[in-house]
């Protein structure tokens, strides 16, 4: 597992400086934005879809409260997420989750 840090920042690839970041929490707002900023003013042909909700998804991925509820009971397997993931956190401006630990 990588983070997605590591593919800005190069380390999979040929450094790039990154001149705007879009979230998926206010994708709809950021790619406005990102439209404007490169001049993009042709009508939309390719509107985002759907959010896969769960029932769309196959039997055998876990659900939403199934992930939890393991990461929950285990803290040990929450921290060795949170050490690989810990970089997108950081740099990417995120707060870390409740019973992730920043080690030092």
């Amino acid at each position: 597992m990588l983070s997605q840090s590591l593919f800005l920042g190069g380390n999979t690839s040929t450094p790039q400086p990154i001149d705007m970041l879009l979230r998926l929490e206010t994708l709809h707002d950021d790619i406005e934005a990102f439209k404007k900023a490169v001049g993009y003013d042709q009508e939309e042909v390719c509107p985002l879809g759907r959010e896969r909700i769960e029932g769309d998804k196959p039997r055998a991925v876990p659900t939403k409260r199934q992930l939890r509820q393991l990461v929950d009971e285990n803290p040990r397997l929450l921290q060795a997420i949170c050490d690989i993931l810990i970089q997108d956190y950081v740099c990417l401006g995120y707060e870390l989750p409740n019973g992730c630990e920043l080690q030092t």
